[in-house]
């Protein structure tokens, strides 16, 4: 089982100073320029970072931040921008790739909720009332949570089977097939590649990216239902990122997000381009888990439709730990009172 993972990323900058022979005046070289006299500094990190780059590349920033400002600010719908065309003509065709029938297996995360927990044992031809159900459902998920402790894992399937044995027969231990799917039209929420009431079916490369991207936490009990592919698909796969605009792309399909419909809109823009040109879905990375024993990040992969998807079984995962890493941004070097990473104010582990 893989680590949710979380990172902070760093830029380190880079300063040369020289002083001159004879008049002593200062000198601050730089890739790009050089300054005499009195130093005098850049007024953003975005100048900084233009410095080092190639006049396609910044060209190329330019063109995206104005696409950015058009789908936001400007025309939502009929956005005018010079990268749409470049985007929709070159970028997209360069980034189309393939997923062959059954070449994997996909997983879908749902939040197990309370309500359907409680209604756990019922059945068709159930002889207990609605309390009792709801009783022996209780003990039920509490007895699983603790069956490390209490050693009666065995108990539990024993007890399931008897009052609910057509779980184990259709191999559906979490929500149905019809429950794990895409959810219908006037209950599609706003997400990375859908807009309000226009559902996708997200799935993930592997459980722990696909727990991860609904961030989840510890005791939280998930039902993941396991998907093959039935008929060849052909997606953009902005994991590539080989193609003009095709970084920008995949940062912002991957990168995390506050849950605001802001934070979407130009990703839900992009899938809509991208489902008019024809193709499945979209694949990028994962935002939450980044790395993984397989790959050099988990993959979310969005299709627009679930009519090319097998429904293979559903099973219940309870959240038991999360992992969270971080990166010491400032001060570069550690204080000399603490050469430990993370410890306590005393000097012992956190952990």
């Amino acid at each position: 089982m893989w680590n949710t993972t979380h990172r902070l990323s760093t830029l380190t900058i880079i300063r040369k100073v020289a002083i001159n022979g004879g008049g002593g005046k200062a000198t601050e070289e730089r890739e790009g320029y050089q300054m005499n006299s009195e130093p005098k500094y850049p007024n953003s990190i975005d100048e900084i970072i233009k410095e080092k780059m190639s006049k396609d590349l910044r060209e190329e920033i330019t063109l995206w931040k104005e696409f950015v400002e058009e789908i936001i600010h400007k025309n939502r719908f009929f956005p005018v921008a010079k990268a749409i065309e470049e985007i929709e003509q070159n970028t997209i065709p360069a980034l189309a790739d393939t997923i062959d029938i059954g070449s994997n297996k996909y997983y879908r995360v749902r939040e197990f909720e309370e309500e359907a927990q409680n209604n756990y044992l019922s059945c068709s031809d159930s002889i207990f009332t609605e309390e009792e159900i709801k009783e022996r459902s209780r003990w039920l998920f509490f007895s699983a949570s603790h069956a490390h402790v209490n050693c009666d894992a065995e108990k539990i399937a024993r007890t399931l089977t008897l009052m609910n044995p057509s779980r184990e027969k259709n191999n559906v231990w979490g929500y149905s097939e019809g429950e794990s799917g895409i959810p219908p039209c006037d209950k599609a929420e706003f997400g990375r590649a859908n807009p309000k009431y226009i559902p996708y079916l997200y799935l993930a490369t592997d459980i722990p990216t696909a727990l991860s991207e609904k961030r989840a936490k510890t005791g939280q009990i998930f039902s993941v239902a396991t998907y093959e592919i039935k008929a060849k698909l052909n997606v953009v796969n902005l994991a590539k990122k080989d193609a003009k605009f095709a970084k920008f792309m995949n940062v912002v399909f991957s990168s995390p997000s506050t849950e605001s419909d802001k934070d979407y809109l130009v990703s839900q823009y992009i899938s809509e381009l991208i489902k008019k040109l024809g193709y499945d879905g979209v694949a990028f990375h994962s935002s939450q888990n980044l790395k993984s024993p397989t790959s050099k990040g988990g993959i979310n992969l969005t299709l627009f439709s679930d009519k090319s998807c097998k429904f293979i079984c559903s099973e219940l995962y309870e959240v038991t730990r999360i992992l969270v890493e971080a990166n010491r941004l400032l001060p570069v070097q550690a204080p000399p009172q603490r050469d430990t990473p993370m410890n306590t104010p005393n000097g012992q582990p956190l952990i």
